[in-house]
């Protein structure tokens, strides 16, 4: 036995098992996703409440609320790439989603690349009204696009820097201006 031979290709009902557990594995990192940064929010903001919410003359020394903003910070640090990690696995799933959607003549993935990269339509075995459409509307972005194509990690990598502005203003106010 040579160790170039094929296994044989899953059949339709098969695939359609396999796109059917991907999507639902995609679905779950999105839930948890969500959850776990709705869960660090509430505890970052809530921290940030309770230490800084006391009246002045019951703020914590400078010190302190440094040690705790800086543990906010790494915290949020972490878990951002931790969603970063689940984001790859949810992008996984999501090629893989496409290439069987590829196999079987399916759409419902392929439009989001085509939305991304008008250039896909080539070749994409749609109607031509259809491409047309996704064209349309891929080329039509202006200063608010469309589609969205970065999604919210863009937004989300920008969490580690609010909380260390605004844990490092809160530091600097009880260092030099109390």
């Amino acid at each position: 036995m040579g160790g170039n031979e094929q296994s044989p290709r899953p059949g339709e009902a098969m695939l359609l098992k396999e796109y059917e557990l991907c999507q639902k594995a995609a679905q779950g990192l999105e839930a948890t996703i969500w959850q776990a940064s709705g869960a660090l929010g509430v505890g970052m903001i809530g921290t940030f409440v309770l230490v800084a919410g006391r009246a002045q003359d019951e703020q914590p020394p400078w010190q302190v609320a440094g040690v705790i903003g800086l543990s906010v910070l790494l915290v949020s640090i972490v878990w951002f790439f931790i969603a970063r990690r689940w984001w790859s696995i949810q992008q996984a799933y999501f090629i893989r989603m496409r290439h069987i959607e590829e196999e079987l003549g399916l759409y419902a993935v392929r439009y989001l690349r085509f939305l991304d990269d008008p250039g896909t339509l080539a070749g994409s075995g749609l109607c031509e009204a259809h491409a047309s459409e996704l064209e349309r509307r891929a080329r039509s972005r202006k200063v608010l696009p469309a589609h969205q194509r970065w999604g919210i990690q863009w937004i989300l990598s920008f969490l580690p820097l609010i909380v260390l502005l605004t844990w490092g203003a809160y530091t600097a106010w009880l260092a030099f201006l109390r």
